[in-house]
């Protein structure tokens, strides 16, 4: 009998649908080929098993973890969540969080070790700013502008308003076009 496994389990079916991510454990490796197998084998996971093999009983976390980025495709089997909205930030359906307590005596970590963050940064638009500034000759800027208010024009005004400030925040230049493409000066 194997721990946490009941005496009836199929144990050959448990170990098909195991998936190794040594991504999830804390092994300070110092090998090159060992630190490339970590992103490997997930990889191979997803390819093997689906993209929801975490929600598999050989692979779940012993925890409960909200993570709405991971659903949809073949075998899902945690419900899908719903209707809960694809990333943790919606204004439409507001997520709460419980609280956490540290778990001691386990290892000495340097810095402090939070279970979310989700704050947006300035940091966090340095690439995009980057690449405004690359596509930032005139047919490009205008087909960019164009391409993103036809995806802003059919949804609710709240939500068009704030998707514009964040466009913004990449280069105020996106959020006068964008404002004058729709109309909302």
């Amino acid at each position: 009998m194997v721990p946490g496994i009941g005496p009836s389990a199929d144990l050959g079916t448990l170990s098909e649908q195991y998936a190794l991510a040594s991504t999830l454990l804390n092994l300070h490796l110092t090998f090159v080929v060992l630190q490339a197998r970590m992103f490997s084998y997930p990889d191979a996971a997803r390819y093997r098993l689906g993209v929801n093999y975490q929600q598999l009983p050989s692979n779940k976390p012993v925890s409960r973890v909200y993570s709405p980025y991971e659903r949809d495709g073949i075998s899902t089997l945690n419900g899908n969540y719903g209707g809960d909205p694809d990333y943790v930030r919606s204004s439409l359906q507001p997520v709460r969080f419980t609280s956490h307590h540290a778990v001691t005596n386990k290892e000495l970590w340097s810095g402090t070790v939070v279970s979310h963050r989700s704050e947006v940064t300035d940091q966090d638009f340095e690439q995009s700013r980057d690449l405004w500034n690359i596509i930032c000759h005139e047919d490009g800027r205008k087909e960019f502008l164009a391409n993103v208010a036809k995806s802003l024009t059919n949804v609710a005004a709240g939500v068009m308003e704030s998707a514009i400030k964040m466009f913004g925040q990449v280069h105020p230049d996106i959020e006068s076009g964008l404002k004058e493409t729709l109309g909302r000066e």
